[in-house]
């Protein structure tokens, strides 16, 4: 017995697998079908860049970019306090940076946030400085990340009807939506994550496609629908490789 997250109902021994953007088919028709899949994955990702971006709120929240200044001026701690709590103008009004001793005599606080998205607003900080938007920065990088999700479905035996709802319920039918079209502190972190579990997710299942959980009969459609639909702010996948 196969026990998978979700399996369809069981076919004839001689059915057919099913039929997938990436099965075996002539030269032209794997071109056709390629081509397809790139125009679909672009008119996902265009219309929500459109979506994350038109109607972005204004800003108050934006550490990432201090600490890539402080990483600019070769230090871990962001200036702070600067500017006036009421009304808020630069980061006077953080209220989650912790006051240090520092070692230049500027006054400095630390962040409690994890680092990577602000070594990827360096190069964007280095050339804009305070200027540099990392809410679009990263709105940009959430309709990557609805491509990057399009891509990782394609590696799965999955119809592409399937495959382009799920992408879609992704983007428009979750909290992704909320979080990428707000894209201050917390949720610039999120959307990096995402998309590098999205990655990681896409090139363990290409690495090994004729995995019996990945390759197997029937399932996946349900499968990606149920957790497509069950994905908060978080994605879940689990499932049961052992068989009885």
């Amino acid at each position: 017995m196969d026990r998978r997250v979700a399996q369809g109902p069981s076919g004839p021994p001689d059915s057919p697998p099913p039929s997938s953007d990436a099965e075996t088919a002539p030269d032209g028709s794997r071109r056709w079908n390629t081509a397809v899949s790139v125009a679909i994955g672009l008119g996902l990702v265009l219309t929500a860049l459109l979506v994350y971006t038109i109607a972005q709120p204004g800003r108050i929240y934006d550490h990432f970019e201090w600490q890539a200044m402080a990483f600019l001026e070769g230090q871990t701690a962001i200036r702070y306090p600067v500017g006036t709590f009421d009304p808020c103008t630069g980061n006077a009004c953080f209220n989650d940076v912790l006051p240090i001793v520092s070692s230049d005599g500027v006054p400095r606080g630390e962040i409690p946030f994890p680092p990577l998205p602000a070594v990827l607003l360096l190069p964007f900080v280095a050339l804009w400085g305070r200027a540099t938007d990392g809410q679009l920065v990263f709105g940009i990088l959430a309709a990557v990340d609805v491509g990057l999700c399009w891509w990782m479905l394609g590696k799965l035996p999955i119809r592409r009807l399937v495959r382009a709802a799920a992408t879609a319920f992704f983007a428009f039918g979750t909290v992704f939506w909320y979080t990428a079209q707000l894209g201050t502190t917390w949720y610039q972190a999120h959307i990096l994550a995402v998309g590098l579990a999205l990655l990681a997710v896409g090139i363990s299942i290409g690495a090994d496609p004729d995995d019996p959980f990945v390759a197997g009969e029937g399932g996946w459609d349900g499968a990606v629908v149920l957790v497509t639909m069950t994905s908060s702010n978080r994605m879940v996948v689990s499932a049961e490789l052992a068989d009885e």
